[in-house]
This record gives C-alpha cells, sequence and structure tokens, in this order.
C-alpha cells in the first residue's frame, strides 16, 4: 500500500462508520492458525469503522474463517461482485 493510500486509510479511521466496504477475497486462500491470530487480534484491538461490510469469496470454508474473525454486525457475504455492489446500493439509502 503506497502513502497515499496509507494516508486515506488513516483519515477514514477517524470518522467511524461513515463509510461502507466492499472487499474481494476471491482469490484468497484459507489462513493457517498463525495468520488468523493475528488477523482477529488486529481487530480486535481496531474499533469498526465502516458501518457495513460486503465481503466477496466463493469458498465456503473461507467465508467461515472470515465470520469467526470478523464477528460483527452489517458484514454480509457474497458470491460475486455484483451481488456485494447491488447489496452496498440497495442499503445505502437505509
Amino acid at each position: 500500500m503506497g502513502r497515499e493510500e496509507q494516508e486515506a486509510v488513516r483519515k477514514l479511521r477517524h470518522r467511524p462508520q461513515s463509510y461502507d466496504l466492499l472487499v474481494d477475497f476471491v482469490d484468497y486462500a484459507v489462513q493457517v492458525q498463525p495468520v488468523v491470530d493475528a488477523f482477529r487480534s488486529g481487530i480486535a484491538n481496531t474499533p469498526p469503522s465502516a458501518r457495513r461490510l460486503a465481503i466477496v469469496t466463493r469458498s465456503a470454508l473461507l467465508r467461515m474463517q472470515l465470520k469467526r474473525m470478523i464477528g460483527r454486525d452489517g458484514v454480509m457475504f457474497f458470491e460475486s461482485l455484483a451481488e456485494a455492489e447491488r447489496w452496498l446500493e440497495e442499503t445505502s439509502s437505509v
């Protein structure tokens, strides 16, 4: 991640729940336990800043792993980017 992206992320952290986030995990593999533990620790030490989180993955196993790691409201899982984008658009006015 470049400096501009890091700065944008830093600024968003100061505006809790002011944006939606779409994450593409289509080519992401199921992770080994030490990686899961590190990821979970990072999540536990960071307040949720996105209002809604749309995660795209076709792997049922990865979906279960991510659900356990994230464990918060406002998260939905999808098998395609189009479905995730549609959900974010449909719920953006709610």
